[in-house]
């Protein structure tokens, strides 16, 4: 989702937050580094997030768990 309630596709530099963190009421923020494209299925595709929080590194995600809240320009 975003905040026109439709769900985008995470883009490098947008900054996102992952949707199973934030039903519970964990709000950290990421930032997307990169995306692999080899998945056939847009919404299972692999970002790259580097995570605003002390002992987490980036790590991959599914495009569909995250939810982008800023995107960049």
């Amino acid at each position: 989702m975003s905040v026109s309630g439709v769900w985008v596709f995470p883009k490098v530099g947008d900054l996102v937050y992952h949707t199973d963190d934030k039903k519970k009421g964990i709000t950290c923020v990421g930032v997307v580094l990169g995306i692999r494209s080899e998945a056939r299925d847009k919404i299972k595709t692999n970002v790259r997030v580097l995570w605003a929080s002390e002992g987490v590194s980036d790590s991959w995600h599914r495009a569909y768990k995250l939810e982008v809240i800023n995107e960049s320009r």
